[in-house]
């Protein structure tokens, strides 16, 4: 089994700000725990247990959803030549799902941009053949690596990052362990373009 994880997207401040969360409501749900296992484990004859006493529970559920969340990273697995996307915690995954690959005959990168005026994504891509420009307001790049159909009608996002290095590396390990060439994204409308210049 060949498993990749990626890098996380979450900035320093933010783990820091959902961590401190976390603890915050550790901290005002305690006492409640305390007083349910004591509940439990040591009741007293007469004592009456009310949803405000276990209120406190719900507040630890949350911050273990916080935490659980702030330690996890996506990823991926390789496993007797099928894809599984996963979710990954201290290196071992979990709620691993299968991956449809048995149309696939291709994979490539796609490079998107995002204007900083709306932050929306453009409707045209950049896929080092010079389709579309989106001038000088294009700021943000982010890269989306796709299996390809046969003839590249249809496509299955795998991994979405502004980190080139870490999209070349994705489409490095899906090519050598699931033996699927890299191949240039040319969808019919493309085909068809190309077909009329050439008339």
């Amino acid at each position: 089994m060949q498993y990749f994880i990626f890098n996380h997207q979450r900035t320093l401040t933010q783990k820091l700000i959902l961590c401190s969360i976390a603890i915050f409501l550790i901290y005002f749900g305690f006492p409640s725990l305390e007083f349910t296992c004591l509940y439990i484990f040591d009741p007293i004859e007469g004592e009456s247990y009310y949803f405000i006493d276990g209120f406190g529970l719900i507040l630890i559920l949350i911050s273990f959803i916080i935490l659980f969340f702030v330690g996890s990273k996506p990823g991926l697995i390789v496993k007797n030549g099928e894809l599984q996307t996963s979710k990954f915690i201290f290196g071992k995954p979990f709620n691993s799902k299968y991956v449809n690959i048995s149309k696939t005959k291709g994979i490539d990168i796609l490079k998107f941009n995002y204007r900083d005026d709306d932050n929306e994504e453009d409707d045209m891509f950049d896929d080092g053949r010079g389709i579309g420009s989106l001038g000088t307001e294009a700021t943000i790049t982010d890269y989306k690596v796709y299996l390809l159909n046969e003839g590249h009608s249809k496509r299955n996002l795998i991994c979405q990052t502004y980190d080139k290095e870490e999209a070349k590396s994705v489409t490095k390990f899906l090519t050598e362990g699931l033996q699927i060439p890299r191949v240039k994204y040319n969808p019919p409308a493309a085909r068809r373009r190309k077909m009329r210049r050439r008339r």
